[in-house]
């Protein structure tokens, strides 16, 4: 029977002992979501974007507009990041910010893996123990680019969370191939796509589901036409209303895009343990187990 035990206990061990990065994330709306065990906070972004006469030599007689983005954050909450600790893994995070914002330029991730020790101190554990039960007593693309440029007063910005402020997760129900049906407001007509298809809604609850990586924002795609000049932009943008998750890598960099999304650059990392290194030390520290079985007489 003690053997039995033995063997579960070192299977869940195995188990719950994977060299993987990780962190607990929690959804901050005001400051009774925190515990102070955050080891930093960021939000998720908001487009602006800055409708300017373009610069040009002038020589050609007509006016311009160009857009310009700014990205600010997204107000409502920010997402906390504590630190989950595993079974002889340890994660350490660089986050790095935009200057003078809560948005995510990049995160580092690298684990230091040290399941073989741990496997083997607590090998050393349960064999003490079972000696003392043996004994008496114990147990961006643009569409168009050109045309004449009429009123209204420049510069003035467009607040793409406040244009998707009703909008459903499949975007825009208006045809993409005819702008004079699309959404108004003042001097655009604008035509959202729908979000990420993995996008998930924001709540307390699945960003608390969420353990071996970090989320980001949901994308879609933006058209804008102008129609005092024709002009028309594809662009694409971020609609913090979703997440997404990206995975931390062994040992790399998580870096966020200026748009939209993430991408990751991983590095070899030869001082993480294979899976079997790992199996072999568990069935070293299980047969040196059933070795003080046998000393203690128990089956």
């Amino acid at each position: 029977m003690r053997l039995c035990h033995a063997i579960v206990f070192l299977g869940i061990l195995l188990e719950a002992c994977s060299a993987r990065p990780t962190a607990e994330l929690v959804l901050v709306k005001s400051p009774n979501d925190l515990n102070g065990k955050e080891i930093d906070q960021y939000a998720f972004p908001q487009a602006f974007f800055s409708v300017e006469k373009a610069s040009g030599d002038g020589t050609s007689g007509e006016d311009k507009i160009e857009l310009k983005v700014v990205r600010k954050n997204y107000e409502a909450w920010r997402i906390g990041i504590r630190e989950r600790k595993a079974f002889g893994v340890r994660t350490n995070l660089n986050v790095k910010k935009i200057q003078n914002t809560d948005l995510i330029e990049d995160v580092g991730a690298e684990v230091f893996d040290d399941r073989l020790k741990a496997i083997g101190r607590l090998g050393e554990t349960a064999g003490l123990i079972l000696g003392l039960v043996g004994r008496p007593g114990g147990e961006s693309e643009p569409m168009a680019t050109e045309s004449h440029l009429a009123e209204p007063m420049l510069p003035y910005t467009i607040d793409t969370v406040w244009l998707m402020e009703a909008l459903p997760r499949q975007g825009s129900s208006e045809p993409l191939h005819d702008p004079t049906q699309w959404q108004a407001d003042n001097y655009i007509r604008y035509w959202f796509g729908p979000v990420s298809p993995d996008a998930q809604e924001v709540s307390a609850a699945a960003i608390r589901s969420v353990k071996g990586g970090l989320v980001y924002a949901g994308c879609r795609t933006l058209v804008l036409f102008f129609p005092n000049t024709l002009q028309s932009f594809h662009l694409t943008v971020p609609d913090p209303r979703y997440f997404r998750i990206v995975k931390f890598p062994r040992k790399g960099k998580i870096t966020f895009a200026p748009d939209c999304g993430v991408s990751i650059t991983s590095e070899k990392d030869a001082s993480i343990a294979s899976n079997a290194a790992v199996m072999q030390e568990v069935f070293k520290q299980l047969n040196e187990l059933k070795s003080e079985i046998r000393k203690t007489g128990q089956k």
